[in-house]
């Protein structure tokens, strides 16, 4: 099991080492005169939202529209199911939803056997590059594409896409082990915090589906059967398991019909999946960190202070005030933390890189 980590910071060192640099940066300020503009123009809200259109099919199947008129060329579809790496609850299924996923964008599907990327093949013309369309979390999985229109027509071919993802994927083998090589780079890029994260949550969600799965380093990936795959897929990318959410200046009853009729007449495949509790974060194992355990972490320690700051005024002035302000307390806690921690003060001056963070939201 992973070792518990529990540090403690002490507020009080950040506003002794900041009181008085700060005051020496307002008064220089003040004293330098309002060179800028009193005021910067707000940005024209051009949007108008209009009552949100949701419900559920008879066969389960939960939309939401989200009307809005505006300038905006296209809409945004969503199309989200229920069920990420806390389904894998079988021997050899860890991480096969993230594998999924990606197959989704490569695999042929029933109605178009032969053609390997169905998904880019035909979702492309219709909707703005994007550096991703689809993500997978422990507790579910999302795609996600911005129409170039909002002629029903074009939006009718996406939902048909959303469709063919949800029960007409044919899992060819060549394009699931296309599927299996990009996941593995990808966990193998992300693996290092990867395992920062999985340690701390460890610490503080013992038992939870992200402390027990560990979705994103998996073995089965490379080793699971087509087969186990598609039992995986059956039982996850079911009606009562999605949801589709289309955001755009579209008429909302158009919708609902396209909508209707492109999952209406989807059903399951198999008996339902029995889900189970999910543990919930203990309170009393979270605490404040200040320095990092492991030597991937003290490369790249991060601290956010957020206070309940007022407003600040949408004057240059007081914006340029308040940037050197923060400056100032970064500097002054870095050194700080820098001379508590010799190791932090070596990978400071060997990486030159500031090992605390502000925001003021």
């Amino acid at each position: 099991m992973r070792k518990q980590v529990r540090a403690s910071l002490c507020v009080g060192l950040l506003f002794t080492a900041t009181s008085t640099p700060a005051v020496w940066a307002r008064e220089a300020i003040r004293n330098a005169g309002d060179i800028f503009p009193k005021r910067i123009a707000k940005p024209a809200y051009r949007g108008r939202w209009q009552p949100i259109v949701k419900g559920r099919l008879r066969n389960g199947d939960r939309y939401a529209i989200l009307p809005r008129q505006g300038h905006e060329a296209g809409a945004g579809l969503l199309l989200r199911n229920d069920g990420g790496f806390i389904a894998e609850r079988r021997p050899g299924e860890r991480g096969l939803a993230h594998l999924i996923e990606h197959v989704a964008f490569l695999s042929p599907t029933t109605g178009s056997p032969n053609d390997r990327n169905h998904f880019p093949h035909v979702g492309l013309s219709l909707s703005l590059p994007a550096p991703s369309a689809g993500t997978t979390s422990w507790s579910e999985t999302n795609y996600f594409v911005s129409s170039k229109t909002t002629k029903p027509e074009d939006l009718d071919k996406l939902l048909g896409l959303f469709r063919e993802v949800v029960s007409d994927l044919t899992l060819h083998t060549d394009a699931v082990d296309e599927g299996r090589t990009q996941v593995i780079d990808e966990m193998a890029r992300r693996k290092p915090g990867n395992d920062i994260y999985a340690s701390y949550i460890a610490a503080v969600a013992p038992g939870s589906p992200t402390d027990v799965i560990n979705g994103q380093n998996s073995d089965d990936v490379p080793t699971a059967s087509v087969a186990t795959i598609r039992a995986l897929y059956h039982r996850l990318y079911r009606p009562e398991n999605m949801m589709i959410v289309i955001v755009g200046n579209v008429n909302a009853t158009k919708m609902k019909a396209l909508i209707t009729q492109r999952f209406g007449s989807w059903q399951d495949v198999g008996p339902a999946p029995v889900h189970a509790p999910v543990p919930t974060f203990k309170a009393d194992r979270i605490a404040p960190i200040s320095y990092a355990s492991l030597a991937e972490g003290r490369r790249g320690v991060f601290m956010t202070v957020v206070s309940p700051l007022p407003q600040v005024p949408l004057t240059r002035k007081r914006q340029a005030e308040m940037a050197l302000m923060d400056m100032v307390m970064v500097r002054a806690v870095n050194k700080r933390l820098a001379l508590a921690h010799p190791i932090a003060r070596q990978t400071q001056s060997a990486c030159g890189s500031s090992m605390v963070s502000r925001g003021t939201g």
